[in-house]
């Protein structure tokens, strides 16, 4: 092992942030990436929704994923967002997207969306251990 473990916390902090800020920068560019070519902006309206066992190691919950329907171009398209949520959309109730006019099964929901909010937390724990690791390094 290192001979300083000072400098080995160090370097764990600072891998650390490092990972965290390059995938919240990640995120943020992918939804970017979709802002720009879903540049068709509607309504849909929520007409189901699909209930998925969500498993992890020893433990499940379910996700409810809404199915819209919208129309492009006088097409009606129904689609099954890939977003899930923790309880069931309210059929009937609306919900503002974006979609690529050439590909309309490219949606961005722009309501509760979580990557609009999850590189925050990415860039913050990273710059958070970054700083952890500069301030054991000082002291």
């Amino acid at each position: 092992m290192l001979e300083n473990p000072k400098l080995f916390i160090i370097l764990i902090f600072s891998l650390i942030g490092i990972i965290f800020l390059m995938i919240g920068i990640g995120i943020r560019m992918n939804y970017k990436k979709k802002v720009k070519y879903c540049n068709v902006h509607t309504v849909a309206k929520v007409v189901d929704n699909i209930k998925e066992r969500m498993q992890s190691d020893d433990s499940y919950s379910y996700s409810y994923f809404p199915v819209i329907q919208f129309y492009n171009h006088e097409n009606e398209i129904k689609q099954r967002l890939s977003i899930g949520y923790s309880k069931e959309l309210p059929i009937g109730s609306y919900l503002e997207i974006m979609y690529e006019e050439n590909n309309p099964k490219r949606i961005l929901v722009l309501e509760n969306n979580p990557q609009k909010k999850l590189y925050i937390i990415f860039i913050i724990v990273g710059v958070a251990s970054l700083m952890v690791g500069l301030i054991i390094g000082v002291f």
